[in-house]
């Protein structure tokens, strides 16, 4: 909840991490509906993770009604990685998990690394909370 709060109100997109469980759903959705507070995020996203069936990515988008970006499949050797303190590129750098994450960070780039965007964006939510602050 924090990020949509407090230092979210810097950020141009936000990526909810979500698993295919209905504890998981239902936080998303409640962090979703904080993209309404008195900060326009340029974009609100989710990120399936621990994903093990076909469906979940699509089950995630359309019980949370946020867009997925990426799909992280569930992976026993890393969430061993993880309890021994060691990083999945470690454990597993030809894994399913590993190539998921390089693919979202590329598709992350594509769509987001637009620097003309983001600075019209932060100025546009700068002008936001300056007419907020005079009213």
């Amino acid at each position: 909840r924090q990020p949509m709060t407090g230092w979210g109100k810097y950020a141009d997109v936000i990526a909810i991490v979500v698993d295919p469980t209905a504890k998981s759903i239902s936080t998303a959705r409640r962090l979703a509906t904080l993209r309404q507070s008195r900060w326009d995020f340029h974009d609100v996203v989710a990120v399936a993770n621990r994903v093990m069936e076909p469906g979940d990515a699509a089950l995630v988008e359309a019980r949370t009604g946020l867009r997925v970006i990426g799909a992280l499949p569930f992976d026993d050797a890393v969430a061993a990685a993880d309890r021994l303190g060691n990083s999945p590129l470690d454990a597993t750098p030809d894994g399913a998990f590993v190539a998921a994450v390089s693919t979202l960070v590329d598709r992350c780039l594509r769509e987001f690394d637009n620097p003309e965007s983001s600075q019209e964006h932060r100025l546009s939510n700068d002008r936001t909370r300056t007419e907020e602050n005079v009213a």
